[in-house]
């Protein structure tokens, strides 16, 4: 009898980890430079799965990472933003969340593994978007009206462009360089498969 019932929790077991596998949330991280329109990208990717039913959280990893001044060990206050995302991920996930999607620039290799840690059993993929240096100029103009600011974010812009293409840590880089920011979501879910197999 004790075997029998051993046997039965260890089906039911297997049965709770094969639905929590087939529930993963899946996240998209929204990389690219200043300017290359990471947030409104996010934006669209969100009303896009939200549109086909789908439960999906848009944060911009930019917000949880605002502490002034920086500090010389962690400028950006990377460290910070992770573990600010992984407390508060878990009141997603307890609503039943289907989608995650992460606006914030990508230039470290091992920011995938922190992506990981901080949303432990989440399916995470990588997408880039890249716009030309006119484009990103126009935008970066358009929204930083103090002259400092906009000198320092235009020559970010370009230096970061580069070194995001030298570290090719992306699983889909896609232009963004004057399209509808609706066709770019489409492309993006179209080429990750993630909207026709649940």
């Amino acid at each position: 009898m004790k075997a029998s019932v051993d046997q039965g929790a260890r089906f039911a077991c297997g049965r709770a980890a094969l639905w929590q596998s087939a529930a993963m949330a899946r996240v998209i991280v929204v990389n690219g430079t200043i300017g290359a329109g990471k947030s409104s990208t996010a934006a669209a990717l969100r009303h896009h799965l939200a549109a086909v039913g789908h439960l999906t959280a848009d944060i911009d990893l930019d917000a949880l990472c605002q502490l002034s001044p920086g500090r010389d060990a962690d400028p950006f206050n990377s460290r910070l933003g992770f573990d600010n995302l992984a407390a508060v991920w878990p009141n997603y996930e307890a609503l039943g969340t289907d989608y995650l999607v992460v606006a914030r620039v990508v230039e470290d290799p091992e920011d995938r593994q922190r992506y990981e840690r901080a949303l432990p059993g989440c399916d995470v993929r990588v997408v880039r978007v890249v716009a030309s240096p006119a484009v990103r100029a126009a935008r970066v103009a358009a929204r930083e009206i103090e002259q400092r600011s906009r000198d320092w974010h235009l020559a970010r812009s370009d230096g970061l462009a580069a070194r995001l293409a030298e570290l090719d840590l992306d699983d889909l880089v896609v232009d963004n360089d004057d399209r509808d920011i609706a066709n770019v979501a489409a492309e993006i879910l179209q080429r990750l498969k993630w909207t026709s197999d649940r």
